[in-house]
């Protein structure tokens, strides 16, 4: 009786240690894939943080270049204009240098324009 009672006891104790140490297995096995899973999770948020800075950098260059050459356009079209008021300009005097006439003032040019 007692043989009997110790086989089932030890039995017993035997399946409760192993349930113990398969719990713990399974706790460790858990702890992982929240640890990959808290991984995956943190790589993907660095990925769209990256995406988004890539796409804010890429987004930025263009307006500064549209910005550049905007103004790269508009400096040269003012230069073509002051260009073509000083030949226009230069023109007038030698035509009255070569007609015998007094070159004029600024205000009565504009006028005449």
């Amino acid at each position: 009786m007692q043989s009997s009672l110790f086989s089932i006891w030890s039995i017993n104790n035997f399946m409760l240690f192993f349930l113990s140490i398969s719990q713990k297995a399974v706790n460790r096995k858990d702890k992982k894939n929240t640890k990959k899973k808290s991984l995956t999770n943190r790589n993907v948020r660095i990925s769209h943080q990256l995406k988004r800075q890539t796409a804010k950098t890429i987004f930025q260059s263009k307006l500064n270049s549209n910005y550049q050459q905007k103004h790269e356009e508009q400096n040269k079209n003012s230069m073509t204009r002051l260009c073509r008021r000083v030949l226009k300009c230069a023109e007038d005097q030698s035509s009255r240098k070569l007609a015998g006439t007094k070159t004029i003032g600024r205000t009565e040019w504009r006028k005449q324009k």
